[in-house]
């Protein structure tokens, strides 16, 4: 697989390797631009990707566009949750 700078999209997720861009349910950020939820939040939050935002996994990333796994979403949670209680 060829890496493509401009195929990182604003979810944070790789456009190549992601099933909704491989499945052209979604056509990246160039293309997909304001109808994404993930490419609306990050602009309007003035930031690169969902990766840098203190609210990541948000409710958008469980929606009809999900890029990630619940697993994996669940698991950050409870790390981020985890990290958290040892700072308190």
């Amino acid at each position: 697989m060829e890496f493509k700078k401009e195929l990182i999209g604003k979810c944070g997720i790789y456009c190549g390797a992601c099933k909704l861009y491989i499945l052209k349910k979604c056509g990246g950020c160039s293309i997909a631009g304001a109808k994404c939820p993930y490419f609306k939040c990050v602009n309007n939050k003035r930031i690169t990707s969902c990766g840098e935002c203190e609210e990541f996994p948000c409710q958008t990333h469980y929606g009809s566009m999900a890029v990630y796994a619940t697993k994996f979403l669940d698991w950050k949670k409870g790390e981020i949750e985890k990290q958290t209680r040892k700072a308190n």
